[in-house]
């Protein structure tokens, strides 16, 4: 159980290409045959191969000559064969400063970059699917996100903040803090709709949602903006209108 909450933890930290469940040995060539053979013996497989990384250079054998020592013990004691191209099974050897580890599986990590080394964004939760998307592509680029959500409570139901803050909680597995800032919005959307022609409002929505989100971004010493928006994916969404939206922000703006 320990080990599988492990793995579901590391699996959510984006810059992890792999990891592994390793055992460390004494860096002695002796000692490290002796846990490939113990590891090997709790398996079943016809054929393997050996994988040795050595990092520290000053180590007396080299990767190839571990690799065959490592094969010859196996061949002899377990009686299997090798096989360097389409092996049933690898063992796995990493000679680092001070230890060796000795493993069987890589776990593929999430890949990606570390949340943080590329700066931060705000990015602005719809409650729809494409804004969550693009914060999840854009954390895995390094950006640590700051959530926004534009509501019109107590006019409308508390339906769109209760989904954003699920969304927003599914999120924020990936990086270690997430912030959600809801926003009233009922009011600009009265005047717009009292004094605007119909066919401009949702375009001045949207713009004074960058101005806000410009604000706010300015206070958490964010960057970018991070939207979601897809040409083509609402009605509003026309080139023409995303242009006239973004114009709003001078930010950077992340889809």
């Amino acid at each position: 159980p320990k080990q599988r909450k492990i793995k579901q933890a590391l699996k959510n930290i984006f810059g992890l290409a792999y990891f592994a469940f390793a055992i460390e040995v004494r860096q002695e060539i002796g000692e490290i045959k002796e846990k490939c053979l113990a590891l090997l013996q709790e398996e079943k497989f016809t054929s393997f191969k050996i994988f040795t990384k050595r990092s520290k250079k000053e180590f007396p054998l080299t990767s190839q000559q571990i690799n065959e020592k490592i094969g010859a013990h196996i061949v002899e004691e377990l009686d299997k064969k090798v096989d360097l191209t389409k092996p049933d099974l690898t063992c796995y050897v990493e000679i680092v400063e001070k230890y060796a580890f000795v493993y069987l599986k890589k776990i593929k990590g999430p890949g990606g970059l570390p949340v943080g080394v590329s700066g931060r964004a705000i990015s602005l939760l719809s409650g729809g699917i494409d804004s969550p998307v693009a914060s999840f592509y854009a954390l895995k680029r390094g950006i640590r996100i700051i959530f926004l959500h534009f509501h019109s409570a107590p006019y409308t139901s508390e339906a769109s903040i209760t989904k954003v803050k699920k969304l927003a909680v599914i999120l924020s597995k990936w990086q270690i803090r997430t912030k959600l800032y809801l926003v009233p919005f009922a009011d600009i959307q009265k005047e717009i709709l009292l004094k605007t022609p119909e066919k401009f409002r949702v375009v001045l929505y949207r713009r004074f949602m960058m101005r806000i989100a410009e604000q706010i971004a300015l206070k958490e010493k964010a960057l970018a903006l991070v939207t979601g928006e897809a040409i083509g994916q609402v009605a509003s969404q026309t080139i023409e209108n995303i242009r006239a939206i973004e114009e709003a922000a001078s930010l950077l703006i992340l889809r």
